[in-house]
C-alpha cells in the first residue's frame, strides 16, 4: 500500500474535551462520550485498531500490561517531581506541558518541575528521561517528534520503545505554515504557486528540530508540491523559528497555533495554511485550506503525551496515569488548551504507543 506524507495518528478528535475516556489501562475505552463527527469517528476507529493489535499480540505470547493496582497500593509522592520537556521554553510543546503539569499537581500534592531539553533530534531530552531512576520523581513530556526523529535517522541513541513507557495522551492539534506578514502570497495556493514560478529562489521554512513532525511535514510539502527549492531549517524549538520568521531571517515555518498568536496579534507574522487531515476546514480557522483540501498527502498532527522511564513500578505509573488524565477536565487546564488553539483528546498509553510505532516506521521514508 501506498506510504502518504502524513502522521498516521489518526485526526482530531472533535471538539474541546471530546474523548476524555475513564481509566489509564485498556479497559478504559468504553466509558467516554461517542464520536459525533467524522473526524471523531475516524480518530475512534484508529484507536480500535490499536486496541486490537495489542489484543493479537498478547494472544501470541506477549506479556499483558500490568493489572490494575487497588487505591491503597497507590504510590503516593512525597516530594517534587521533574517533568522533562524536549523543547525550548515558550514553545507550543513546553506551554501546554507546563499547563498540564500544573493541574497535574493539584492531584498529586507535590509541585512538578519543567526541565526543558531542547535539540539533538531531541536525543538528549529522551536520553535523560529514559537514564532517570524509575520511581517516579523524573518523568517526560512525550509527542510524535521524536518517534518521527528516531525513524528518520535510524541510527538512535535511544531506544524509545525498550527505554520508556507511554501513559497516555491528553492533548493533540495540527501544525500551520506561517510566513511574514509582508510575504507576497496569502494562502498555501499562492505560497505553493509562487514556489513553483522563483525556481531560483531558495524559500526557508523553520522547523523544531530535524526529524520532527515539523521538519517531515515541511519535506512532505515539497516533496508531494515538488518544490525543489523549499528547505527546512532547524531550530531548538517552534518559539525560536517563529521568531525567526517574525525576524524577516526565514521565510516561514511550520509549527502550531501557540508559538505563533502573540506574533499574529502583533502583525509580525501570517497564517496562511494548515496541515489538519482531510479537505474540510477547521472552524477555528475556516480560512485556511489545508493541504489536503489542495489534494496534497500531507498531514501533521501533534500528540502530546506522558511517559516515564521503562521499569516504572505499575502503582506508580496509576498514580501518575491517574493524577494526569484526571487533569483533562481540570477547567484552568481547558482554558489554557482552548487559548492555544489545542484540542484535549484522551488516549490510553498502550494505543498510543502503536500509533507511535506506525509514525516510526513511517519516518524512514523521508531519510536521506
Amino acid at each position: 500500500m501506498r506510504r502518504n506524507y502524513r502522521i498516521m495518528a489518526g485526526i482530531l478528535g472533535g471538539i474541546l474535551a471530546a474523548g476524555i475516556l475513564a481509566g489509564c489501562g485498556e479497559n478504559s475505552s468504553g466509558a467516554g462520550s461517542q464520536p459525533t463527527s467524522f473526524e471523531e469517528t475516524k480518530a475512534a476507529s484508529t484507536e480500535a485498531a490499536a486496541k486490537e493489535e495489542i489484543k493479537k499480540e498478547e494472544a501470541s505470547g506477549e506479556p499483558e500490561s500490568g493489572k490494575e493496582v487497588s487505591q491503597a497500593e497507590r504510590w503516593k509522592p512525597t516530594g517534587p517531581i521533574t517533568l522533562i520537556v524536549h523543547n525550548a521554553a515558550g514553545s507550543g510543546t513546553d506551554t501546554i506541558f507546563r499547563a498540564w503539569a500544573a493541574a497535574a499537581e493539584k492531584r498529586l500534592g507535590v509541585s512538578i518541575v519543567i526541565e526543558n531539553i531542547g535539540g539533538g533530534a531531541f536525543i538528549p531530552a529522551m536520553s535523560a528521561i529514559a537514564d532517570a531512576k524509575p520511581d517516579g520523581y523524573t518523568i517526560g513530556g512525550i509527542t510524535e517528534s521524536p518517534y518521527y526523529a528516531a525513524g528518520y535517522m535510524g541510527d538512535y541513541s535511544v531506544d524509545l520503545f525498550g527505554q520508556l513507557d507511554v501513559l497516555l495522551q491528553g492533548v493533540e492539534n495540527f501544525n500551520l505554515l506561517a510566513v511574514g506578514a509582508d510575504a507576497p502570497y496569502d494562502t498555501l495556493e499562492e505560497f505553493i504557486q509562487y514556489a513553483k514560478d522563483h525556481p531560483k529562489e531558495n524559500i526557508t521554512l523553520g522547523n523544531s528540530g530535524v526529524g520532527g513532525i515539523h521538519d517531515i511535514t515541511i519535506k512532505g510539502l515539497a516533496k508531494e508540491a515538488g518544490l525543489s527549492n523549499v528547505s527546512s531549517i532547524a531550530y531548538g524549538g517552534a518559539s525560536d523559528s517563529a521568531a525567526a520568521v517574525a525576524g524577516g531571517h526565514i521565510v516561514g515555518h511550520v509549527a502550531g497555533f501557540s508559538p505563533n498568536r502573540s506574533l499574529i496579534e502583533s502583525g509580525h507574522i501570517k497564517l496562511i495554511g494548515t496541515f489538519k487531515e482531510g479537505a474540510d476546514r477547521d472552524e477555528r480557522f475556516a480560512e485556511l485550506a489545508s493541504a489536503n483540501e489542495l489534494g496534497y498527502e500531507v498531514t501533521g498532527l501533534q500528540k502530546w503525551g506522558i511517559c516515564v522511564p521503562a521499569g516504572t513500578e505499575e502503582n506508580v505509573r496509576q498514580t501518575l496515569c491517574d493524577a494526569f488524565q484526571a487533569s483533562l477536565e481540570d477547567s484552568d487546564f481547558m482554558e489554557s488548551v482552548e487559548v492555544q488553539g489545542m484540542l484535549i483528546h484522551y488516549i490510553d498509553g498502550e494505543a498510543l504507543t502503536f500509533i507511535y510505532q506506525e509514525i516510526y516506521d513511517s519516518a524512514a521514508e523521508f531519510a536521506e
